[in-house]
């Protein structure tokens, strides 16, 4: 439900203007809270938006999507004592006016192409940066839509497709940025095509599309399915009435809540430690909507009806490690597996292995270059699954890099 004016003015007005705020060190792109609620609170709106867009291209998606209680609001001072400032729905109003009116104009070409692989929340951030300083940037994406995980694996009732709509039509349009969907960059392009073809640096946000595996039995059985795959088309899959999420991180519980919404009549996240990753809100959420958690259950071999379970148990070093001989049978009758993502995308535009991706993603410098010069990346393929804030700040170190790079 859109945030209204009249909350969104209650919240900037209790704000406190700290002279040291600590929710801008609470935010991973430090963005000006307090100068963005003063402007608002005196009616300059479209100011304070252009310093959110400036700032965030995607300000309209973390509004909705960010940890905030573990980020600007965590860090609110008035959080320590009574309830902290919630600047998401500020920022969600702010950012949603401005979105309409807001009339990009294409810069004038400064003669250097940029090609952008991935159209996630680190490619989006790169093309839009780089095409306001003058670059002509495509983006090339092995999805038919841009938004890459945001669109793909965060459900609809968290975060709309026409927010992602709304920033291509826009701004990445009006900025002259084009996009090349259902392109796989290593298939039907290289990289060696990318620089025979004239670009002058090209940025690889591909994203995690690969899933992590628990290889165990009966991991490949037809009730079984990975957690983002899940999100991509719940349809698609065994409509299950007994599921069994094995992870308890915010990609988890958008499956079991997806799943709740599907008609299943009991979900359970199972964890193989004893506590949630997932922010307190989505699973505080969770909770209210039925969902079951369940610790220390390390699952060892899935069955038609059942998984098996190895009861696990903390260590005074803080490792989790089996528990003699104890087993648990839990009935599932569907089974989706949120263990992690890993990379697919790989530098060697002959499809051979290469020392440039570990366990994660890409190796970068401080500038988000890889050891292949005028090739960077960010977000997921270089620090992991994170959010969409985190791919943002890298994109923003990434843009800023190439920009030196070709600037000399």
């Amino acid at each position: 439900m859109a945030v209204t004016l009249s909350v969104a003015l209650d919240e900037a007005n209790r704000c406190l203007n700290c002279k040291n705020p600590m929710c801008m060190q609470g935010c991973p792109i430090h963005t000006p809270i307090p100068e963005v609620i003063k402007l608002f609170k005196e009616g300059k709106v479209e100011e304070a938006g252009k310093i959110l867009a400036d700032n965030n291209p995607m300000t309209t998606i973390c509004c909705l999507v960010c940890d905030h209680e573990k980020q600007c609001e965590g860090n609110c001072v008035l959080g320590k004592k009574a309830t902290p400032v919630h600047f998401s729905m500020i920022e969600d109003y702010i950012s949603t006016q401005y979105a309409q009116l807001v009339q990009y104009e294409k810069p004038e070409w400064n003669g250097k192409r940029i090609c952008v692989i991935g159209a996630g929340p680190a490619g989006m951030t790169v093309a839009i940066n780089l095409a306001k300083l003058g670059y002509k940037v495509d983006i090339l994406d092995s999805n038919a839509k841009v938004g890459g995980v945001m669109r793909y694996c965060i459900p609809k009732f968290r975060l709309p497709d026409e927010v992602m709509d709304n920033i291509l039509e826009k701004t990445m349009k009006p900025l002259g940025i084009t996009v090349r969907p259902n392109t796989t960059v290593g298939e039907e392009v290289s990289i060696d095509d990318l620089f025979r073809d004239g670009y002058d640096a090209i940025f690889a946000g591909a994203g995690l599309w690969r899933p992590r595996k628990l290889n165990i039995k009966g991991e490949s059985y037809a009730h079984v399915c990975y957690g983002f795959q899940y999100l991509q088309s719940p349809e698609s899959y065994v409509e299950g009435k007994n599921v069994a999420v094995i992870g308890v991180g915010n990609s988890a519980i958008d499956c079991a809540r997806t799943a709740i919404r599907r008609g299943a009549k009991k979900v359970t996240c199972y964890a193989r430690r004893d506590g949630i990753t997932a922010s307190r809100t989505e699973s505080q959420s969770a909770t209210h909507e039925g969902i079951e958690f369940v610790f220390c259950h390390r699952p060892v071999e899935i069955y038609d009806d059942k998984i098996e379970f190895a009861i696990t148990e903390k260590q005074e070093d803080g490792r989790f490690v089996d528990a003699a001989c104890e087993h648990e049978f839990c009935e599932a009758d569907q089974v989706i597996i949120c263990a992690g993502q890993l990379s697919r995308f790989n530098l060697n535009s002959k499809g051979e292995s290469n020392d440039m991706r570990d366990h994660v993603g890409l190796a970068v410098d401080e500038n988000c270059m890889t050891a292949f010069p005028g090739i960077f990346a960010g977000g997921d393929m270089t620090v992991g699954n994170l959010t969409v804030v985190h791919a943002v700040e890298d994109a923003k170190i990434a843009a800023e890099g190439i920009h030196r790079f070709l600037s000399k």
